[in-house]
């Protein structure tokens, strides 16, 4: 079973007139703060990660549920999404 959850494509909530550098955060469901998954992850208009390697997590476990979350990393951050994955 998954114990990794890789980032290669996000879905914009409001689709930027130019690639972004966004932070990720990840948390277990039950968890109440966010741990840093990548900071200045470059991602594209169409939502494809540009980065390479992957940005990813592992040793989480499986069974459990996640959520993903990701910011633009302008002076007053928007969350742009956020997806819950159960692994």
């Amino acid at each position: 079973m998954a114990t990794e959850i890789t980032i290669s494509k996000i879905s914009w909530g409001n689709v930027p007139d130019s690639a972004q550098s966004v932070t990720l955060e990840y948390k277990l469901w039950s968890a109440s703060s966010w741990t840093t998954l990548a900071t200045g992850v470059n991602v594209d208009v169409d939502g494809d990660v540009l980065d390479s390697p992957l940005p990813s997590v592992s040793g989480l476990t499986a069974g459990e549920l996640y959520y993903v979350r990701g910011f633009n990393e302008c002076q007053s951050p928007v969350e742009y999404f956020s997806i819950s994955i159960q692994l």
